[in-house]
């Protein structure tokens, strides 16, 4: 498995929604604080939205007050 993190400065989670959504279609997870999030990524996340392909796995995660995509192929 390889997987690669890019933060944004700059970006909304909003926006970064759309245009992925617009790519791959509706994410396979939808959820904004939820327990299984907060255990996987920490007590700051506070948005996480996950897109299923068949090579990989794109989340779009804002924690602590910062938005990062990442990506994990298999």
């Amino acid at each position: 498995m390889i997987g690669e993190t890019i933060h944004f400065k700059e970006a909304t989670k909003e926006k970064l929604t759309q245009e992925i959504t617009q790519q791959l279609g509706e994410p396979a997870t939808n959820g904004e604080g939820s327990t299984a999030d907060m255990e996987k990524e920490g007590e700051g996340t506070n948005f996480r939205r996950v897109w299923q392909t068949d090579n990989a796995k794109i989340s779009l995660i804002e924690s602590n007050g910062k938005l990062s995509i990442s990506i994990d192929t298999k």
